[in-house]
């Protein structure tokens, strides 16, 4: 199934992947889960993958602890790291 919505996501139109990304952006922000949550972990996206960096943007606006992964290829492993600031603490 993964492999058929990436294959789906690729193949969509860049205001179709803009819409998606913003109404999963929207259905995210309003679950309980995320109004309860403390800290969130997110993928930060590559093209063209759905743009979730709203959850980001959302989740520092409401204070909460934003970690995204950061993968040691050496190790195969992947640790969250805190970001902070979008503009300053993504390399």
């Amino acid at each position: 199934i993964r492999e058929q919505v990436r294959a789906r996501v690729a193949a969509a139109s860049p205001a179709d992947r803009a819409r998606w990304s913003a109404g999963a952006c929207v259905r995210l922000a309003a679950a309980d889960a995320f109004g309860a949550a403390g800290s969130v972990m997110i993928y930060w996206p590559l093209p063209p993958e759905l743009d979730v960096s709203g959850i980001a943007r959302a989740a520092l606006a409401e204070g909460k602890r934003v970690c995204l992964p950061r993968m040691d290829w050496e190790s195969k492993r992947i640790s969250p790291v805190e970001i902070a600031d979008l503009g300053r603490d993504l390399v």
